[in-house]
């Protein structure tokens, strides 16, 4: 029993030393990484130009508008309108009150080229200057041209266009015979066809982008975005008959822009077909004859 007892109590004892040095050696390591960490320099932070609020495009950047933010360096683009390693927020503050921060005058009065959302820094990409132009003139890409054409809820897809659909115009044209259309008889058929396709709208009445979440816009007008190419086929429309907008779907959109290919051909071009009665002319008739089998018999009857 002696040896017995002995041997439990070494057991026992190595035991307690391999937990003991365990615990010994995550203590350790704790420590090791909290001296690390402490050790670990701060990560170098600069001040970033954010949105206070959602701006809207064509709004004009106010002082109140735009604020500093610390942003990790690392992470800082180089598009960010940046104000250099972060100050003490005492003095941003201070800046901000007496308008003096020069960074911030220089973007005041700016106008927005795309939405920007609230804490989102801005770029200069998404603003333009002020006085260089219209927010409209702004906007429109090289080579092409804004036009307003007067719509209604019918003439509009029932107002269900908003800015920055897609659209394809259809003129509407009254064909009149000799005289035109005498009072009290009956109207006249209306040619219609489609003359431009795939046009951009590029505002309803003054309306540039539409209220989040609206599903319909109605107005007297519509902007649309014409390639320069085009625009007196728009404006010979206008003077011709009425126009109707057919709204795009989204899977369309990707197609070209511009006029339709009976609109877009050159009117020196374009060959006139008409048409003249057709006189029929007898036929010649021939005899044709047939073999008729009788009783065994073959016997031919012409038919003439």
């Amino acid at each position: 029993m002696g040896a017995m007892r002995l041997v439990i109590v070494l057991v026992a004892a190595a035991a307690a030393a391999v937990a003991l040095a365990l615990v010994a050696r995550t203590l350790t390591a704790s420590h090791n990484s909290k001296a690390m960490a402490a050790a670990a320099p701060p990560r170098p932070m600069v001040r970033v130009m954010v949105a206070v609020h959602d701006l809207k495009i064509g709004d004009r950047v106010r002082p109140e508008d735009v604020t500093w933010e610390p942003w990790p360096a690392v992470a800082a683009s180089r598009s960010f309108i940046s104000g250099g390693p972060v100050k003490a927020s005492l003095v941003d503050k201070a800046e901000a009150a007496l308008g003096t921060d020069p960074l911030v005058q220089n973007i005041v009065g700016d106008l927005v080229l795309e939405p920007i959302g609230a804490k989102e820094p801005l770029t200069l990409r998404k603003l333009v200057k002020g006085g260089q132009g219209s927010f409209m003139a702004v906007k429109l890409p090289a080579g092409m041209r804004a036009m307003a054409t007067s719509v209604n809820v019918e003439s509009g897809a029932g107002g269900f266009i908003l800015p920055g659909d897609h659209v394809d115009v259809i003129e509407d044209i009254k064909v009149n015979g000799p005289g035109g259309n005498p009072p009290g008889q009956p109207q006249q058929p209306i040619l219609s066809k489609t003359i431009l396709k795939n046009i951009t709208v590029l505002a309803i009445d003054q309306i540039a982008e539409a209220k989040r979440g609206a599903a319909t816009q109605v107005g007297a007008s519509a902007t649309l975005m014409v390639p320069e190419a085009d625009i007196d086929i728009l404006a010979k429309a206008r003077e011709e008959g009425t126009l109707q907008l057919a709204l795009l779907s989204h899977a369309d959109m990707e197609g070209p822009q511009g006029a339709a290919a009976a609109a877009a051909e050159p009117q020196a071009n374009r060959r006139t077909i008409t048409s003249s009665p057709v006189r029929y002319s007898a036929l010649r008739s021939e005899e044709i004859s047939v073999r008729v089998y009788r009783g065994g018999k073959v016997s031919e009857v012409k038919v003439p």
